[in-house]
């Protein structure tokens, strides 16, 4: 029994460190373009083998994937099976590069060279991989600082080419911007069809020098069926069968790495003109002023706002680059600029950017004025030369206002308290039915008896107190939240509330509302006519300090506690209907 152990064992140690027959590489192609992967296969006849230091191809070789394979065969009633290893490989660089040998239990494969190729080139065997490529140009080898270089990058698909849009390498030294969807060309190259794909770029150099372009870079793939995986379906039902079970489907297919950049090109960038004089630099290819007034056809009118947009739009620039644009100030005409908008976008090829600044203007006197030029300076790069972009002066006349109207003061008044501020809450209300009830019953209770009233006017009383009762009992049992008709229709009550939350243009809406319904006045547009009809300095150089506000980009400094104690006031006036001024003049007096 010892002696058949011990056989047994020696048998075990023999077949274990058995030598193998041959150990085999080879790849899927020799001579490979630059950016693409090849596949190398290293086999043994051994079964379980230890796997080689595959290490040593890292120095010229990235490895993207590596795989354990293993196949058995039967030939003439023999068996025989093969396994080992499968990798994805891609060159680091271009040139001739030797994949060394691999042993293998005793057994050594050949070393193999590759070479590696410009990007685009060919493979010398026959079952070559569709070639891919890329390539850039510009637009400008020698740009000013800040001017816009257009940089077309193509990417040649010679077929199934998958991947992303390219990106580049970071650098402070360039602003990008995408020009929109590439453009895709089809094309036909050694009778097969392939395409070019364009993408175009707006490049924005940020100092003057010797500077290089940052490099594009793509990553991705192509699918070729992988000879070593089973496919189950094609081998019971064909091709046909399996498209129809699984569809067009790449669950078979292996997934060939492709990595692509363009060549490095530097520009020489030039600086700042001196002739500029430190003025605002705006390198463009077209600048272009228009403006829009709201109404279209102004008419100004004292104490009338008036709403004016202009637009710069510029050729070739970002939107950080465009200027600001001043208003000059003008006597008799306030101005209430808001900020400014922009947006860019891409246009014919080259980025445009868009200014948008609206301003108002309220004159507090009447007669001529001019409302100044508005321009703008720029450069001209296709020209080399400097230029203007205008808007011509206007000349206006503005008609005084209507007598009796209050003019928007120039200086605004003091503040008052913030804390002398009354609002009527339903607790207040609820306080002032209270008294209203306590002063009837003082009135039929002792006090009435007093005053010598008859039988029949104490019945009288009686009643109309019943009467009241019911009224003030309605009013006691009403819900004290507010439904949304008296939201619309008490406009008290919203303005108070708007002003406290500083929503001033739902402020604006209920002062003219309150206004309608307080005065009884049907035409109420705007706070001139509101100044019309209250009457009241004090009240009007508050409206005068909520224009601005609303106009200005200072919401958060309008004082609420000024304008709510003001109104308070005007709120408290008696109205004499007979002497209530009217918004239209008398056509005859």
């Amino acid at each position: 029994m010892k002696r058949f152990l011990s056989l047994l064992l020696v048998s075990l140690l023999f077949s274990g460190a058995a030598r193998a027959d041959f150990t085999q590489a080879t790849v899927n192609r020799s001579t490979v373009p630059f950016g693409q992967s090849f596949m190398l296969t290293v086999e043994t006849d051994v079964s379980n083998p230890q796997k080689p230091d595959f290490g040593v191809l890292e120095k010229d070789f990235n490895i993207y994937s590596q795989g354990y394979v293993s196949n058995v065969s039967f030939i003439n009633g023999q068996q025989t099976s093969t396994s080992g290893w499968q990798l994805i490989l891609m060159p680091k660089q271009k040139g001739s590069f030797t994949i060394p040998a691999f042993d293998i239990n005793g057994a050594s494969s050949q070393p193999i060279t590759i070479n590696v190729t410009e990007s685009g080139g060919t493979a010398d065997d026959g079952n070559a991989a569709p070639t891919y490529r890329m390539s850039a140009r510009i637009s400008n080898n020698a740009p000013y600082v800040q001017q816009e270089v257009i940089y077309k990058v193509s990417l040649f698909d010679g077929g199934g080419l998958q991947g992303s849009e390219p990106t580049f390498t970071t650098s402070r030294d360039w602003v990008i911007r995408s020009l929109g969807e590439p453009e895709v060309r089809p094309m036909v190259v050694n009778g097969k069809k392939s395409r070019e794909i364009v993408f175009s770029y707006a490049l924005f150099p940020q100092r003057s020098g010797r500077l290089e372009i940052p490099q594009a870079h793509f990553e991705g793939f192509y699918l070729t069926k992988n000879k070593r995986s089973i496919d189950p379906f094609e081998r019971l039902f064909g091709d046909d069968i399996r498209s129809a079970l699984l569809g067009d489907t790449d669950f078979f297919a292996a997934r060939n790495p492709v990595r692509l950049s363009t060549e490095p090109v530097s520009v020489e960038v030039k600086p700042i003109p001196a002739q500029n004089n430190g003025h605002w630099w705006l390198p463009a290819k077209d600048v272009v002023l228009a403006q829009q007034w709201e109404p279209q056809n102004p008419k100004f009118k004292v104490g009338e706002a008036v709403n004016r947009t202009v637009y710069i739009k510029a050729d070739g620039v970002l939107d950080n680059q465009l200027p600001d644009l001043k208003f000059a100030a003008i006597k008799g005409l306030k101005q209430y600029p808001e900020k400014p908008e922009s947006e860019m976008k891409a246009e014919n090829g080259s980025v445009v950017s868009i200014a948008k600044i609206s301003n108002v203007y309220i004159p507090t006197a009447a007669g001529k004025m001019t409302i100044p030029a508005a321009e703008v300076d720029w450069f001209n790069v296709n020209s080399g030369k400097y230029e203007k972009a205008s808007l011509p002066a206007m000349e206006i006349e503005v008609e005084p206002s209507a007598p009796g109207q209050i003019m928007p003061s120039e200086t605004p008044a003091a503040a008052p308290d913030a804390n002398e501020i009354k609002s009527d809450t339903p607790e207040e209300r609820s306080k002032n039915i209270k008294n209203i009830v306590q002063d009837t019953k003082a009135l039929i209770g002792g006090e009435a008896a007093t005053t010598g009233f008859t039988n029949t006017e104490i019945v009288i009383l009686l009643l109309g107190a019943f009467g009241f009762g019911i009224l003030i009992s309605y009013m006691l049992m009403k819900p004290s939240g507010s439904k949304e008709h008296e939201d619309i229709r008490d406009y008290r009550r919203q303005l108070v509330k708007a002003a406290q939350a500083k929503d001033l243009r739902t402020l604006r809406d209920a002062i003219l509302g309150w206004c309608r319904q307080k005065y009884g006045a049907a035409k109420v547009s705007s706070f001139n006519d509101v100044n019309k009809l209250v009457k009241d300095k004090s009240f009007a150089e508050e409206l005068d300090k909520l224009t601005a506000a609303l106009y200005a980009d200072n919401g958060s400094e309008w004082d609420a506690g000024a304008f709510l104690k003001s109104f308070e006031k005007i709120d408290k006036k008696k109205i004499n209907q007979k002497s209530e001024a009217k918004l239209l003049p008398d056509l005859y007096k």
